[in-house]
């Protein structure tokens, strides 16, 4: 029974001191609500007057995991640094034609891969603070390296101002290059911490926010939905 008491005063005393909160790490998932609707584009004229179809299915939204660090060492604002990745894959037809619109230069049916790799900084504040429950809000940069998807002006872009030419190279995997980005993000959320135990749980919204593309996608603004599990705070 004395055991039992002392260890209960012990974890009282570490969850309520400022070192429980300097530093946690854990991991999170959920999806990014950037659904795309299947698109269909049926002789389309490039600027070196050669023509392009191009049908594409729907895209639900990608889902997304990843890890974070979290620093609570400073005043009142909390710092995370974290890595996610989100991923969809989706069909994609897709043919290049000649001048004449009659022969076929180059022809696709595949699948491609919607998504993006993330890097970022977050700060965080509370603005409620219950005995179980922390509301927080802040915002933050993000490093985005995103898979564009395939449209008529991204192929304008590749074969007329990149020169790209050739079907191994307008393979999806080739043509859904990588492009990294900087972007700024805002979030809000609410974290559920249980009474001496080191870990909580938390959802959280965060708004995307990239700047344009010249691929014609309208894929820079976007919501995240995010649930975490943090140990050791």
């Amino acid at each position: 029974m004395r055991r039992i008491l002392t260890l209960s005063v012990l974890l009282l005393l570490i969850s309520t001191s400022p070192a429980w909160a300097i530093f946690s790490f854990g991991v999170h998932g959920g999806f990014d609500m950037n659904a795309e609707d299947a698109h269909t584009l049926a002789d389309a004229e490039l600027s070196d007057n050669t023509w392009v179809a191009i049908e594409r299915d729907e895209i639900t939204a990608p889902l997304m995991g990843g890890g974070h660090l979290r620093f609570g060492a400073l005043p009142i604002v909390d710092l995370e640094f974290g890595f996610e990745a989100s991923v969809r894959k989706y069909h994609v037809s897709y043919q290049h034609l000649d001048t004449n619109n009659i022969d076929i230069l180059e022809t696709i049916d595949d699948d491609a891969y919607f998504g993006r790799i993330t890097g970022y900084v977050s700060a965080k504040i509370n603005v409620i603070n219950l005995p179980l429950i922390t509301g927080y809000a802040g915002g933050g940069l993000g490093y985005h390296v995103m898979a564009p998807l395939i449209s008529r002006e991204l192929l304008e872009k590749l074969i007329i101002e990149d020169g790209v030419s050739g079907e191994d190279d307008l393979d999806p995997a080739e043509i859904l290059a990588k492009e990294g980005t900087l972007g700024t993000h805002l979030l809000a959320g609410l974290s559920f911490k249980p009474a001496f135990l080191p870990l909580a749980l938390s959802v959280e919204g965060r708004y995307n926010m990239l700047p344009e593309n010249d691929y014609g996608d309208e894929t820079n603004r976007f919501i995240s939905l995010v649930f975490g599990l943090d140990i050791g705070f």
